[in-house]
C-alpha cells in the first residue's frame, strides 16, 4: 500500500510583527509526505518512507529599518527517508534491518541595509545511520537482541556587525567595548564543522517464569563521541507479578 500528502500556506502577517503597520512580514511553507509499504511474500516487508518539509519567511522590520530597507530573511528546511525490510524466518524467529537519513538547515540572509546589526548565519545538521534487530522466542523465554549507529555532521557559520552603534546602544547600553569595535565592516565570524557519532548494543529476555510473574533481563552499551565522550554498559532486571484477583501488576 501507499499514502502520500501535502500541504502548503503563504501569508502576509507570518510572525507577529514589532509595529503595528506590519512591515516586511510575508511567509510560505510547504511540507509532503509518502509512504510505501511493499510485502513481495508472506515472509518479507518492506517500509519506504519518505518527508520534506521547507519554509521561508522575511524579518518583520521596525519603523527605522523598514525605511532604511533592511530585508532580512530567513529560511528552515529539512527531509527525511528511511527504508526498513522486516524478514520472518520462521514463527519464532523474525529480524528487523532499517537504514534512514535526516537533513536539515536553517539560514538567516541579510543586506546592507540592515540596522542597527547586519547579521547572517548558516546552520546545517546531518543524522544518518543503520540498526537492526533479532528475536527469537522459544519456550518461556522471548529474547531480542539488536544495535544502531548513527552519524551526526554539523556545521554552523555565524557573522554580525554594527551598522548604527548610537541605535544599538541606546538598545544595550551595557555592550561591552569588544562588541562595539565591531563596526561596519568589521566583523565577527565563526565558522566550525564537526562530526560525531554514537552506537549501541544490547541484548535482552522476556521471561514468563509462570503465568502470573515474569522477569526482564538484559544489558545494554553504549558510546557517544561528540564534544563529549562517553561510553556506558546498563544492565537491567525487572520483575512483574500479575494479582488476578485485583487485576493489579506490581
Amino acid at each position: 500500500g501507499y499514502f502520500v500528502s501535502g500541504a502548503g500556506s503563504t501569508t502576509d502577517r507570518f510572525l507577529d510583527p514589532p509595529a503595528i503597520e506590519n512591515f516586511h512580514n510575508d511567509g510560505s511553507a510547504f511540507k509532503a509526505f509518502a509512504k510505501l509499504d511493499y510485502a513481495p511474500d508472506d515472509r518479507n516487508l518492506f517500509r519506504l518512507n519518505l518527508f520534506i518539509n521547507r519554509t521561508q519567511f522575511d524579518v518583520p522590520n521596525l519603523p527605522r529599518q523598514e525605511s532604511a530597507g533592511q530585508d532580512q530573511r530567513r529560511t528552515a528546511a529539512d527531509n527525511m527517508q528511511s527504508l526498513s525490510w522486516e524478514h520472518i524466518f520462521s514463527p519464532n524467529l523474525v529480524s528487523y534491518l532499517a537504514g534512514y537519513q535526516r537533513y536539515n538547515s536553517a539560514k538567516l540572509r541579510s543586506n546592507e541595509e540592515a540596522t542597527p546589526v547586519y547579521a547572517e548565519q548558516s546552520r546545517h545538521h546531518s543524522n544518518y545511520g543503520v540498526l537492526g534487530s533479532l528475536t527469537w522466542q522459544k519456550g518461556r523465554h522471548t529474547i531480542k537482541t539488536g544495535f544502531e549507529y548513527t552519524r551526526f555532521p554539523v556545521t554552523e557559520s555565524f557573522t554580525f556587525s554594527i551598522t548604527d552603534l548610537e541605535d544599538l546602544l541606546e538598545k544595550e547600553p551595557s555592550l561591552p567595548p569588544q562588541g562595539q569595535a565591531l563596526l561596519f565592516l568589521v566583523a565577527f565570524f565563526f565558522n566550525k564543522q564537526r562530526t560525531g557519532y554514537e552506537g549501541s548494543i544490547y541484548v535482552q529476555d522476556h521471561i514468563n517464569a509462570t503465568r502470573n510473574l515474569t522477569f526482564d533481563l538484559g544489558i545494554r552499551f553504549d558510546g557517544y563521541h561528540f564534544l563529549v565522550v562517553s561510553d556506558y554498559i546498563s544492565p537491567r532486571l525487572a520483575v512483574a507479578y500479575h494479582i488476578r484477583k485485583t487485576k493489579t501488576v506490581l
